[in-house]
């Protein structure tokens, strides 16, 4: 196991660089417009939602950060360095639960199927009367020589 805790070296990987500021306070100027409008969209589902129930917190959000965005970017840093550390933080957690999770619901019911109804893909059945595993091809392989020499 490697220093972290986890069974994968971490040390090799890329260096991941963070965002800029600048797209950084739109791309949240963009989501709180959104956040904000949203009961405007809902209008036409909800007649009786007044247009008055916009979320004027979201709005006003979304224009301090597209004016810091636009006009002095380098205020963003902090917080764009904590959002970049949750983004971090969570792939450390999602991804293991993620591939965990696939495992579970996909390989090892495909394998108990298989396994259930006699199929040995890999051909792991120990044989004991077998003199060797060796699989004879028919037609045999690309011939020795055009191994040599490959680039």
């Amino acid at each position: 196991m490697s220093a972290g805790g986890t069974h994968e070296a971490h040390s090799g990987r890329d260096e991941v660089k963070m965002g800029s500021e600048r797209g950084f306070g739109l791309v949240f100027a963009v989501v709180f417009v959104l956040v904000g409008l949203w009961p405007a969209v809902e209008l036409a589902w909800r007649p009786r939602l007044q247009p008055e129930h916009l979320r004027l917190w979201a709005l006003a959000l979304a224009a301090a950060f597209l004016a810091t965005a636009l006009l002095h970017p380098p205020v963003l840093r902090p917080l764009n360095r904590l959002w970049f550390l949750l983004g971090m933080l969570l792939s450390r957690i999602m991804t293991p639960l993620v591939m965990g999770l696939l495992f579970v619901l996909a390989v090892v019911p495909t394998a108990i199927v298989m396994r259930l109804r006699g199929h040995d893909l890999l051909r792991l059945k120990i044989d004991r009367n077998a003199r060797t595993y060796w699989i004879v091809r028919e037609p045999p392989g690309p011939p020795r020589d055009s191994m040599r020499q490959q680039y």
